[in-house]
């Protein structure tokens, strides 16, 4: 769906629309580089908003995300049954990629979850 300079806030709001199967990809630069994400696992949460420790959803490496190597691109794939158990609202998600043990926060931002 876009683009990504990491880190990042996104201002823009994606939707997801309850009951339908969720998809979108990212593609993730690094000083105007592709990032190669050979070495790297993600996560990918959504939680009821940014403080907030309720988590409504965990995507995985292999679970949900597919890294793309030094394509540089994440796609997140979620589940019309999955999408129909989110509540409606505006929540926050994060974008998380670990390498070497370490975990850093690369994206992050709004997610509105609709009818």
């Amino acid at each position: 769906m876009g683009s990504i300079l990491l880190p990042a806030y996104t201002e823009q709001m994606y939707d997801i629309i309850r009951g339908t199967k969720y998809y979108f990809p990212f593609t993730i630069y690094l000083n105007d580089s592709l990032l190669n994400l050979t070495d790297y696992s993600a996560t990918f949460v959504i939680k009821e908003s940014a403080d907030s420790d309720d988590v409504l959803l965990t995507l995985t490496s292999g679970s949900g995300l597919t890294l793309g190597g030094t394509a540089g691109t994440i796609d997140v794939e979620i589940s019309a049954t999955t999408t129909s158990t989110l509540d409606v609202g505006t929540a926050y998600f994060t974008l998380t990629l670990t390498t070497n043990s370490i975990p850093k926060r690369f994206a992050e931002g709004p997610i509105k979850i609709r009818r």
